[in-house]
């Protein structure tokens, strides 16, 4: 989680890649950046290989001044990784990816 105020971890690529530097080889990552730093980390992330986080949780505005919804969001998101040749993983992969169950 970068950019959150009071917290000291800057909503930068330069930060992100500090803390990847510390991950062991082939560890899976992810971001997830606040407010106007949301879409260029996402965008970045996703360039990178890692994965992404997007939302209301993290961002109220679709862009400045329009308020958003999180369809929009993950729209959004799911766009840009298509035409960065990213497929966005199903529910399932994203499951394997976390080495987490299905709930029963």
């Amino acid at each position: 989680m970068l950019g959150v105020p009071g917290t000291g971890v800057p909503a930068t690529i330069e930060m992100v890649e500090h803390l990847r530097r510390m991950l062991p080889a082939g560890a899976p990552w992810s971001v997830c950046a606040i407010g106007q730093a949301q879409l260029p980390l996402n965008a970045y992330c996703i360039l990178a290989g890692g994965h992404v986080r997007t939302g209301l949780e993290e961002n109220l505005f679709y862009r400045r001044g329009e308020r958003a919804t999180n369809a929009q969001l993950v729209d959004r998101v799911a766009r840009l990784a298509d035409e960065l040749e990213r497929p966005v993983a199903t529910p399932d992969q994203a499951r394997a990816i976390l080495s987490v169950s299905r709930r029963r």
